[in-house]
């Protein structure tokens, strides 16, 4: 889990990563 500052309730997060095998993924989350 993860907290986000600054975020309200409908805020949208969006997450993008790299890992060191060059595997990448995004994630959307939406603030409830």
């Amino acid at each position: 889990a993860f907290k986000v500052k600054g975020a309200k309730a409908g805020d949208k997060v969006a997450v993008n990563w790299a890992d060191n095998t060059g595997d990448k993924n995004a994630a959307e989350a939406t603030i409830g």
